[in-house]
C-alpha cells in the first residue's frame, strides 16, 4: 500500500488522497451524520465518484520493488506538465487491519504512516547545490567561470567544512566545482551570494510555503536570516546544517532546470468522473512559478549533464539517452551513513521524466540514489 493514497477509518479519519479528496469519494460523508449512519448498519452503498490519478501503474510497481528492503522515497513526474507518475515510499503499511495494528504503526520507528516524498524532511546534502548554483547564476554573484580553491577544508569562524572524501582540486571554476560536489567551493560560493540573497532564492523555489497542492505537503525548511552567521550560511550553501528539505521540494527544483526555469504544479489526479462516468471535474496543467529566468536553468542543466555524463553521477548514465542530474550525499554525523539521494531528468535536451530518489543511511549519492534513478528512467523511457 502506497501511503500517498492514505486511508478512510472511522476511527482515526482519513489521510492521503482519501483525505484531499473526500467530498468526491465514496467513503465521503454526504449526507448527514444520522442518515450515513442508518445507511452504514443497512449496508446501503453510496454512490461516490471516482478519481483518475496521473500514476503510471507499471512504473509505479518499478519505482516501488527498486526500495525493496530500504528505507527512503521515489517520485518520478513529467516536467512538462507536472503529473505525478510514480511516487513511492518505504516502509509502507497494509490499509486492512488498520485499527489493529495502529499503535503498532504510530510507534514503529521507521515510521511506515508517513508518505515520504511529500512529508519526510532530510538534510539534502549535495541536490541543494543546484540551488545554490542558480541563486549565484541568477542574482550576477557568480558566472559558470567563477573560480575558486577547492580547498581539502576550510575554517569559517573556526568551524570546519571538508569536501566529502578530504580531497582538494586547486582553483576550479563553478562548472568544474558542480561537476566534482567540491563542497569548499560551494561554501565561499554561499558567502559571496549572501545570506538574503540565497533566502530570497529558496523563497522562489516554495520553501518555508504551506501546501497548495491537490495533496497535503510538508513544507521544507530554511533558516532564519535574522542573525544567521557566515557559519550557518556556508553550511546551508552546501545542504547541510538546519536545512531540511522533501523529495518533493527537490524535485521541484529540479523541475526548474528541466523546464526553461519553470516549475510546473505538481499534481495526481487528473480528472473526477461520477458513477455513470460523466467527467465531474478536470484539473490542467498549471505553472507554480518561475524562480529564475530561462537562461539560469539552461547553464545549470548543462552543468548537470556533465555531472551524469563525467561527474559523481556517472552510475545514472542512461545507455543512448542524454541525461542530466546531481548525486546527494547528506551527512547524518559522525558514525552515521549518510543518505543517498539523487535527483535528475532525462532526455536532457527534452525532457519526459523527472526523479527524485532519497535511500536512507545508504551511503553516496552515486553508490545508491543514482542506480535507482537509472533504472526508474530508462524503464518509462524503454531503455
Amino acid at each position: 500500500m502506497e501511503p500517498f493514497l492514505g486511508f478512510a477509518s472511522p476511527i482515526y479519519w482519513k489521510s492521503g488522497v482519501e483525505k484531499s479528496f473526500d467530498q468526491y469519494l465514496l467513503q465521503g460523508l454526504k449526507d448527514p451524520w444520522p442518515l450515513q449512519l442508518i445507511k452504514d448498519l443497512q449496508d446501503t452503498p453510496d454512490e461516490g465518484d471516482s478519481l483518475y490519478l496521473t500514476i503510471d501503474s507499471r512504473l509505479q510497481e518499478i519505482a516501488f520493488a527498486s526500495l525493496d528492503g530500504q528505507k527512503g522515497a521515489i517520485l518520478a513526474l513529467d516536467p512538462q506538465t507536472g503529473a505525478i507518475l510514480a511516487m513511492a515510499s518505504r516502509p509502507s503499511f497494509d490499509p486492512n487491519g488498520l485499527e489493529e495494528n495502529w499503535e503498532h504503526l504510530v510507534k514503529d520507528k521507521d515510521s511506515p504512516l508517513v508518505n515520504r516524498p511529500t512529508d519526510g524532511l532530510y538534510a539534502p546534502g549535495s541536490v541543494f547545490k543546484i540551488l545554490t548554483s542558480a541563486a549565484a547564476l541568477d542574482s550576477g554573484s557568480a558566472g559558470p567561470g567563477t573560480i575558486y580553491e577547492c580547498r581539502e577544508s576550510i575554517v569559517v569562524y573556526g568551524n570546519i567544512i571538508r569536501n566529502y572524501g578530504g580531497k582538494g582540486y586547486g582553483n576550479i571554476d563553478l562548472t568544474q566545482a558542480f561537476k566534482i560536489s567540491c563542497n569548499t567551493y560551494f561554501a565561499q560560493l554561499a558567502l559571496e551570494l549572501g545570506r538574503e540573497h540565497l533566502k530570497e532564492y529558496v523563497k522562489r523555489f516554495g520553501f518555508d510555503r504551506k501546501s497548495s497542492f491537490q495533496f497535503d505537503a510538508a513544507a521544507s525548511f530554511f533558516p532564519d536570516t535574522t542573525g544567521m552567521d557566515d557559519v550557518e550560511l556556508a553550511w546551508s550553501g552546501i545542504g547541510q546544517g538546519k536545512l531540511l528539505v522533501t523529495p518533493l521540494q527537490i524535485a521541484m527544483v529540479g523541475l526548474a532546470m528541466a523546464d526553461q526555469g519553470r516549475i510546473m504544479e505538481p499534481y495526481l489526479v487528473q480528472e473526477i468522473r461520477d458513477s455513470q462516468d460523466s467527467l465531474v471535474k478536470r484539473f490542467e496543467p498549471r505553472i507554480y512559478a518561475q524562480p529564475i529566468s530561462a537562461q539560469t536553468a539552461e547553464t545549470v542543466k548543462a552543468m548537470m549533464v556533465k555531472v551524469v555524463a563525467e561527474g559523481t553521477g556517472r552510475s545514472a548514465q542512461i545507455q543512448g539517452v542524454s541525461a542530466a542530474g546531481k548525486t546527494g550525499t547528506a551527512e547524518l554525523g559522525e558514525g552515521k551513513k549518510p543518505h543517498s539521494w539523487f535527483v535528475g531528468f532525462a532526455p536532457s535536451e527534452d525532457p519526459r521524466i523527472l526523479i527524485a530518489v532519497i535511500v536512507e543511511s545508504a551511503g553516496t549519492g552515486a553508490e545508491a540514489a543514482a542506480p535507482i534513478f537509472k533504472k526508474v528512467a530508462s524503464a518509462y523511457l524503454g531503455q
